[in-house]
């Protein structure tokens, strides 16, 4: 099983629903393409109640041609990543979140991947690749999407 956590595109701060902006939209666009072009196929998409997560979300959905989108307050960016570590528990085809900081780094720290400090590193549109075998996880991917053309 594959496990792909994406930050949300970037969005306008002043914008009171906080949608993706231009930008957000694009870099979104072009790594769900990215990873669509990749083979990429996921059984379901979470994402938080947040605009820009699930516009994120949507944007992946399309992309991958994926049937399955679920809204997850467990997913929200100050949730504690228990009720997301427990669902992917029972998981064995690969799925696609969509999250905030400091959530990521809060998830990604569970799977011992990395420590909170280093959430700064996570921008917007970014990807974290992992992996399950014999039920340890590892981090096998990372996608930026200012990297790709």
């Amino acid at each position: 099983m594959k496990l792909y956590i994406v930050r949300h595109g970037d969005y306008d701060t002043t914008d009171i629903l906080q949608r993706l902006n231009q930008k957000g939209t694009q870099d979104i666009q072009r790594v769900a393409d990215y990873l669509r072009d990749q083979g990429v196929r996921v059984r379901e998409i979470w994402h938080s109640p947040k605009r820009r997560a699930a516009e994120s979300a949507e944007i992946f959905q399309t992309a991958l041609q994926c049937a399955v989108i679920k809204e997850k307050d467990s997913a929200s960016p100050n949730a504690v990543p228990d009720a997301v570590m427990e669902d992917l528990a029972a998981q064995d085809e690969d799925i696609l979140i969509v999250s905030h900081l400091p959530f990521i780094p809060r998830l990604l720290t569970e799977f011992m991947m990395q420590a909170e400090e280093e959430s700064p590193r996570f921008p917007t549109a970014a990807v974290a690749v992992l992996e399950r075998t014999g039920g340890q996880w590892r981090q096998i991917d990372f996608i930026n999407p200012e990297f790709l053309s």
